[in-house]
């Protein structure tokens, strides 16, 4: 900053609109000097903080993660539907979206406190393991039905 080596680094940041983006820093913190016009953004990227959120068709739960959006500056929640969940930060106040009305893009939104977070998870295998659930559940309801049919084969 200011050509000085003992400053902070100023990054080169822009606004995030890809779903799960890999490349994000933090939330938007405000102007270091909101009256200059060529100021630098400040971003918030550790602790506590603040980030708007869209709906994305789940309630938000304390813990919750959160990834990028195709909504310009705001994050979703993480549903596992990524082979690789790129998590930006952690929910730290619950969302009931049917008592939120304010809007953008055609969807709900909303400002919430975070906990910023940066790590990804390998999803690759949930799919493998949701079929593995359900064939099980499909063998134990044929070992059922077979059971029935030699139980009625035997009287």
């Amino acid at each position: 900053m200011n050509e000085s080596k003992e400053s902070e680094i100023i990054y080169g940041v822009s606004v995030a609109n890809t779903p799960n983006s890999k490349n994000i820093l933090g939330a938007f913190l405000g102007k270091e000097d909101p009256d200059m016009e060529n100021t630098v953004d400040l971003v918030m990227a550790v602790g506590n903080g603040v980030m708007w959120i869209i709906d994305n068709g789940e309630n938000f739960e304390t813990g919750d993660y959160l990834i990028s959006s195709s909504v310009a500056g705001h994050a979703m929640k993480d549903k596992g539907e990524y082979e690789v969940s790129n998590i930006i930060a952690r929910v730290a106040e619950p969302v009931n979206w049917e008592n939120e009305t304010a809007m953008i893009n055609g969807v709900k939104h909303k400002l919430i406190s975070v906990f910023f977070e940066s790590f990804s998870i390998n999803n690759s295998n949930v799919e493998l393991k949701k079929k593995i659930e359900t064939l099980e559940k499909t063998n134990q309801e044929l070992i059922k039905r077979l059971e029935l049919i030699e139980q009625s084969l035997n009287k």
